[in-house]
């Protein structure tokens, strides 16, 4: 698989799509842990940006350990793919609630994120921030970087 220090222009061009990522942390014995998310990249490909509440079971395994995967599959194209395995290059909260509402935008068509007061609520209220944190795995040399942007010849054995 090639190795790079960022994702390339196809894999942005698909991640910058409304895809659903599958992001993978860390528990505290070991094994993975997997939740579905929005997800978007950095237009030079250099970062992909996963943002959640400080709380949620994803933002306590990366506090504690910082290695991630993160998997998108086209939803009209399985075979076009972008896997990514990094360490947790930095946590913002400066310009969080404008990515959400970007992500809302991009994924609800909604202007801002509709679910902020009702997430609140469910997490007890002061357990979430009103800010949420935003994470960029960043591909490093040696990193694992697997994309296929395109269906080749012969199908997914090909792919491989």
């Amino acid at each position: 698989m090639p190795r790079a220090d960022r994702i390339s222009p196809g894999a942005v061009k698909l991640v910058q799509e409304p895809q659903i990522a599958n992001f993978v942390t860390l528990m505290k014995d070991g094994s993975p842990q997997v939740t579905p998310v929005w997800i978007d990249a950095e237009p030079d490909g250099s970062h992909l940006i996963i943002n959640t509440a400080k709380g949620r079971l994803k933002a306590n395994n990366i506090e504690r350990d910082p290695r991630v995967a993160i998997s998108v599959v086209d939803s009209q194209n399985p075979y076009r793919t972008v896997v990514v395995r990094g360490t947790i290059e930095r946590e913002a909260t400066d310009g969080a609630d404008a990515h959400i509402d970007r992500m809302a935008k991009k994924y609800l068509d909604k202007d801002s994120y509709p679910f902020r007061k009702v997430m609140a609520v469910a997490d007890a209220g002061d357990r979430m921030p009103e800010k949420s944190t935003y994470f960029y795995p960043k591909p490093v040399s040696g990193l694992v970087i697997a994309q296929c942007d395109e269906i080749l010849p012969g199908g997914p054995s090909e792919a491989r």
